[in-house]
């Protein structure tokens, strides 16, 4: 079966067939996928091969407080789509019982291992070109029947795919890659190795060029927090990954670090790499709400240099004071008159900046109120000197 077409200003317009899969029944996946399909401009740009238990549409449908109309089909014989409309291949997988919510069993997992069996079986006929599935559980899957590390591997099989693979993660116009995947974090340091960082950054390099990205600058970071600093807090970053590096670059890849796992996506972000690879689970997932965090408080100058080891020691306390003069900023832009921090205020006013007179004037209060013995002791004091008394 070829991919459906439809006509565009007198030219041909290919629409990908996308198989989706609702994910866990016991989780969020199937309100994610009705909301994503209910949405007309995602039907409308694809031809949607949705495969599912129908208890289980339903119960997404419920929840997401949206109804689909699809066609349905009962096998991948009679696939057949329509404009704007997905297409729905039912199965009986739950045996008509609802999916108990919040809960690893094994009617969820088998569902949704089997609805991922019959989906790699749609791509291998040449009946869709991609697999879009919601959240799975990998627990549940090994109770319904995955005996892989993940579903990625158990793809790999199913297509036949040798060599390297991982997962890609996207924010947008981030892209991440990654050495290691679903392992114990205990394991991950002996995993590392100078082929697996190569192979991270090249499958990578080469999705982004395929993607539109001519020349892409690839960030690696390091495994261990600030990268190591200087092999004081590990050696893979000087045994491992520093030479990975070396090796992309000779070979003509446009790769840098390695980067502190903590602060390398603040410069990806703000595009100083177009890309980021991590290693195993020591980068943290970029996100929106990290991001803005970050870019909020970094300020303009530590910032904006790359991450090395060692390189941000003390940054945090910086950022601190920095945050005074992000404000401003706002206010100024919003034409408000700026606000002088607490300090600075008493300074011009010529009275003095430190606390001790904060703390004489609670000793004070608390004499009015409870009585001698609720009077702290200043160490340095009269009072703290003639008692032997400490703060």
């Amino acid at each position: 079966m070829s991919p459906s077409s439809s006509k565009t200003s007198g030219m041909t317009s290919v629409k990908p067939r996308i198989a989706v899969l609702l994910g866990d029944p016991s989780g969020i996946g199937p309100e994610m996928a009705v909301k994503l399909l209910a949405r007309q401009r995602n039907l409308d740009a694809a031809r949607v091969l949705l495969i599912a238990d129908p208890v289980v549409l339903a119960s997404g449908e419920r929840i997401a407080g949206e109804r689909l109309n699809p066609l349905r089909v009962d096998s991948l014989d009679e696939l057949r789509f329509e404009d704007g409309r997905p297409t729905l291949l039912a199965r009986d997988w739950m045996n008509g019982r609802e999916p108990v919510l919040g809960e690893s069993n094994e009617h969820s997992g088998r569902a949704s291992f089997e609805a991922l069996e019959l989906a790699t079986l749609a791509v291998r006929r040449g009946q869709a070109e991609g697999i879009l599935f919601a959240p799975l559980n990998k627990h549940s899957l090994r109770l319904g029947g995955l005996v892989h590390e993940d579903e990625l591997r158990y793809m790999q099989e199913r297509f036949a795919v040798e060599g390297f693979v991982c997962e890609f993660n996207l924010t947008g116009s981030l892209w991440t890659s990654r050495v290691t995947s679903h392992i114990p974090l205990k394991d991950v340091a002996s995993h590392i190795t100078v082929q697996g960082v190569s192979d991270a950054v090249k499958i990578i390099a080469n999705a982004l060029q395929r993607a539109g990205v001519a020349q892409p600058r690839i960030a690696v970071t390091g495994l261990n927090p600030h990268a190591g600093d200087g092999g004081s807090i590990g050696m893979e970053e000087i045994e491992i990954i520093a030479p990975a590096i070396e090796r992309l670059r000779a070979e003509g890849l446009d790769a840098r670090g390695p980067f502190s796992p903590d602060t390398v996506f603040i410069g990806a972000r703000r595009g100083d790499e177009h890309r980021v690879g991590r290693e195993g689970a020591a980068a943290p997932r970029p996100g929106p709400d990290r991001d803005e965090a970050h870019g909020l408080r970094a300020g303009r100058d530590a910032a904006r240099r790359p991450a090395g080891a060692g390189r941000y020691l003390g940054q945090r306390q910086r950022l601190r004071h920095r945050g005074q003069g992000h404000r401003e900023d706002r206010r100024a832009a919003a034409g408000l008159r700026p606000v002088r921090a607490h300090g600075e205020r008493r300074a011009r006013a010529g009275t003095r900046t430190d606390c001790s007179h904060r703390l004489r004037q609670y000793a004070g209060r608390a004499r009015k109120k409870k009585g001698p013995l609720a009077r702290p002791l200043v160490a340095g004091s009269k009072d703290a000197q003639a008692t032997g008394g400490s703060p």
